[in-house]
């Protein structure tokens, strides 16, 4: 929708010139600059920076939404001069990570999205917080992966719980009364993984942007003091003073200071499969099942079609896959076999990134009741008799005799005969006067 919403717009302009040539040349500027900036709107983020991507497995899977050149002397109490900025763009994404370097280090950390509190719910409550942006952020986060240039001091990890303490404002040593309740822990004798931040932590003063492995009582990264002109930057603990960088004055100790904000670029999907449950007999026709898709980078490359005789969308038998770039795709169930199955989608990108699909809603083909020959037609007033075969089930309806091996129910008005599954009928119209 993205994509097709921007070449609508083309494709509208372009109209709009072949039939107006005597038209100004400032109304075709003009036209241009609005194609151009719907295709901005609607662009996809970039990759991930060459060195994440040949030294962390997860990074090709992020694409890039802020770049940060780190300035020495950084003051940032008005603005953030990030090279990169695609904060505007509609994304979906569940993961987010930071990949900091510094000379000949650097670090990667990545967790879940966590700005999904309250009203910090946009791409932007991901970057530095000053003052303008008026956000801050001091919570445990969750499924945290780590990884780091040899010599950089961080203990690689995956899965863990770990803690960001970012703010624009002052802060103290004294443990974090949110942190500590959460069993951060700390020490409140220095600056570390759980200080206090001064006021609301909104204002133009110190600054804090920091990501901490609490469990091994290690910073990952910190950056501090960029909004009074200073900074304290580094990977790891630092070796002197406060573990979390606080008062290094350090910052132009250092060449190269890139910092990149990321979220997983990969797969998303907008509609899942039908969850209303279908009963059908067998070989009859079905809906079809529908997904629809779309990435952030990259393109679909296919989507694999799973059943299951549980209602789950794991541990499936795949039954279908089907190569295509396209954001729609459908698979119509199978009623060859009687039984309830389940069916979930897997959509898989072309940066290697996949999304599965909620489960559908039990599809049940049941076995035919009865199977009958004979006449296709029955005259109103006549008389019906069903005849079982013999040694079957019994059946039930009507009056029940036996003649010739078979069982015969007979009705002379209207009733109702039950037929046991898996059973062949026939029968015999005999018209009543």
């Amino acid at each position: 929708m993205q994509i097709n919403l921007g070449v609508s717009f083309v494709i509208f302009f372009i109209f709009v010139i072949q039939n107006k040539q005597d038209m100004k040349n400032r109304i075709l500027f003009t036209s241009l600059f609005i194609i151009i900036i719907t295709f901005k709107l609607f662009s996809q983020l970039g990759v991930t920076p060459t060195l994440a991507a040949t030294n962390v497995p997860e990074a090709s899977q992020y694409g890039v939404l802020y770049q940060l050149d780190i300035p020495g002397g950084a003051n940032f109490s008005s603005t953030i001069p990030y090279s990169i900025n695609n904060s505007s763009l509609s994304l979906n994404y569940t993961r987010v990570a930071y990949f900091l370097q510094l000379d000949n280090k650097w670090v990667w950390v990545s967790m879940d999205k966590f700005n999904t509190t309250g009203t910090y719910t946009t791409n932007a409550h991901l970057g530095i917080p000053n003052a303008p942006a008026n956000f801050l952020w001091q919570k445990v986060v969750t499924n945290m992966n780590v990884s780091s240039s040899v010599g950089s001091g961080v203990t690689a990890t995956t899965g863990i719980s770990g803690n960001i303490e970012m703010w624009s404002e002052c802060y103290g040593p004294a443990l974090s009364s949110g942190l500590t309740a959460a069993g951060v822990g700390g020490n409140a004798g220095t600056y570390d993984f759980n200080d206090t931040y001064s006021g609301t932590g909104i204002g133009s003063c110190h600054g804090s942007f920091q990501i901490h492995n609490y469990a091994a009582a290690q910073t990952i990264f910190g950056f501090n003091d960029w909004n009074g002109g200073g900074g304290n930057l580094g990977i790891g603990n630092s070796p002197t003073a406060h573990p979390d960088w606080t008062f290094n004055n350090n910052i132009n100790t250092y060449t190269t200071r890139k910092l990149w904000i990321l979220v997983n670029n990969g797969v998303f999907i907008f509609t899942h499969p039908s969850v209303a449950n279908v009963n059908a007999c067998l070989n009859a026709t079905l809906s079809a099942l529908t997904v629809s898709a779309g990435v952030n980078s990259g393109t679909i490359s296919s989507y694999q079609w799973y059943s299951n005789t549980l209602n789950s969308n794991t541990g499936g038998t795949l039954v279908a896959t089907n190569t295509t770039s396209s954001t729609v795709n459908s698979y119509t169930p199978s009623t060859s076999n009687a039984g309830t199955l389940y069916y979930y989608c897997t959509v898989n990108g072309s940066n290697g990134s996949s999304a599965k699909s909620n489960v559908s809603g039990g599809i049940t083909v049941n076995q035919y009741t009865a199977q009958i020959t004979g006449a296709n037609t029955v005259c109103a007033g006549t008389t019906v008799t069903l005849n079982t075969l013999a040694n079957s089930v019994p059946a039930t309806g009507g009056v029940v005799t036996y003649s010739n091996g078979y069982t015969i129910h007979t009705f002379t008005s209207n009733g109702t005969f039950n037929a046991p599954s898996n059973q062949n009928i026939e029968y015999l119209v005999v018209a009543g006067g």
